[in-house]
């Protein structure tokens, strides 16, 4: 039995290799790599054409093809897990995806090809034929080839390749993962298989131009549902790490309203007791005075007329007065009495600290925060802008972070935005001219009609 006939069956397990390969890769541009990539790239790269070529074809049948088929793409996925550092789950969806990607362009060129085909009652089987050297019957059916591959694998990379930022998989049930893998591959192998089989024994080609459609509407759906499945996955887990962050910043706020007001009341009675011992002594006034002013420092500075945005304000100034940052703030608190404490606490907290992240590290002179918050008649608007270095990319109208571990920042930005959907605000943000500006629109529920005339 001769294990390696050459015949198109031979050269076609290469071509499907290839086609296997570049559908997984449209979905790993932002996929965090492991050390020395690209050596382990060219290893892969041997690794899936090596065996794809080392796996005897002594039977050409349909039912074989599928076997081997399988057999490349679980060394393939084992490969995506050698290259990359990300979840194995969102490994087994990019490969699940690549090879759903590859099924759809195969039926398509099937479709189209025995729709052409049809009258001349010729089955298209040279791609999974063993006995013969010939992939395409005619130039006609390798335009059709290649044309349905390249259009399917540039509207996939558009349509969902690019979408992909390498957190889908994470937190999904493994048994759902291994079940929706093994439900992509009886639609993208064994299916295929059967209609595969069944043309070499009756062929009709308006009846397989039908199966092809079906498959190909199964695959969409399939890719569709997984999408689904997994970005539903990686919002509610985002949602989940927000969350957190604003149960913790509410117990925060209430540890720093309970420091500040206990600072505020020895502040206040130490300067009492300095003042009285200097009345009691012979210190010179301007020395009192000067402790006076030493301690005040400590003492709650910020009157809006707005407790929680009182506190935040404080922390937040003393903060920048450590780190050489000037801190501008004009704000009428008494504008936010719809929002309640907490989430004023996290909506400010969060503004400046993103502020004070982009500034920290930059020239002192351009140290520079600036915050209004300002009512008229019923709209409220709130308005922070900072200095940046550097280039700033947006996507879904928020700032894509710079940090490597990219799945633990960028929270504070998602729970401006909460606050601001909660309040029902319009929110804003703009990267121009090297200044950051986050603008945010509120409708007052009860408008102040003095400050409207």
């Amino acid at each position: 039995m001769n294990l390696y006939p050459l015949s198109s069956l031979f050269f076609y397990r290469l071509i499907f290799t290839a086609w296997l390969l570049l559908g997984e890769v449209m979905f790993l541009i932002h996929m965090k790599r492991k050390n020395r990539f690209f050596l382990r790239v060219i290893v892969a790269l041997v690794v899936c054409f090596g065996f794809a070529l080392a796996f005897p074809i002594p039977f050409g049948n349909a039912f074989y093809s599928m076997i081997m088929f399988f057999s490349i793409f679980i060394v393939s996925y084992l490969m995506l897990l050698f290259c990359f550092r990300t979840d194995w789950k969102t490994l087994l969806f990019v490969a699940l995806c690549g090879y759903t990607t590859e099924h759809i362009g195969y039926e398509v060129y099937q479709g189209i090809f025995n729709l052409i085909n049809a009258s001349t009652n010729s089955a298209v089987t040279g791609l999974y034929n063993n006995d013969t050297l010939l992939l395409f019957s005619s130039p006609v059916e390798m335009a059709v080839y290649f044309s349905s591959y390249v259009v399917i694998y540039w509207l996939v990379f558009i349509l969902c390749g690019i979408k992909v930022n390498g957190e889908e998989g994470s937190g999904v049930n493994k048994g759902l993962t291994l079940g929706l893998g093994g439900l992509f591959l009886v639609i993208d192998i064994v299916f295929s298989s059967v209609i595969s089989f069944y043309s070499t024994i009756h062929y009709d080609g308006y009846y397989l131009c039908f199966l092809s459609l079906i498959n190909v509407a199964c695959c969409i759906a399939a890719l569709f549902g997984l999408f689904q499945l997994f970005y539903k996955n990686s919002i509610t887990k985002n949602l989940e790490v927000v969350n957190e962050l604003r149960r913790e910043e509410q117990a925060q706020y209430e540890i720093n309203k309970q420091t500040i007001d206990m600072i505020n009341t020895k502040c206040h009675d130490l300067k009492y007791q300095i003042r009285q011992m200097g009345n009691q002594t012979s210190l010179a006034p301007e020395v009192v005075e000067s402790m006076a002013k030493a301690i005040s420092i400590y003492d709650s500075s910020m009157k809006t007329g707005n407790n929680a945005l009182d506190i935040v304000l404080t922390q937040k100034s003393l903060f920048c007065s450590q780190h050489h940052i000037k801190f501008n703030c004009i704000a009428d608190g008494a504008a936010l009495s719809f929002i309640s404490e907490p989430d004023t606490y996290s909506l400010f907290g969060n503004i400046i600290d993103n502020a004070i992240e982009a500034i920290k590290n930059i020239d002192s002179q351009k140290r520079l925060i600036t915050l209004r918050i300002k009512q008229k008649g019923n709209l409220v608007s709130v308005s922070s802008q900072n200095w940046y270095e550097g280039e700033i990319n947006f996507k879904d109208g928020f700032p894509v972070t710079k940090k490597e571990d990219a799945r633990y920042h960028g929270f504070g930005l998602k729970s401006i935005g909460i606050i601001c959907e909660k309040y029902h605000g319009l929110l804003s943000m703009d990267a121009s001219n090297h200044t950051f500006t986050i603008s945010i629109l509120f409708t007052h529920p009860e408008p102040n009609e003095k400050k409207e005339a």
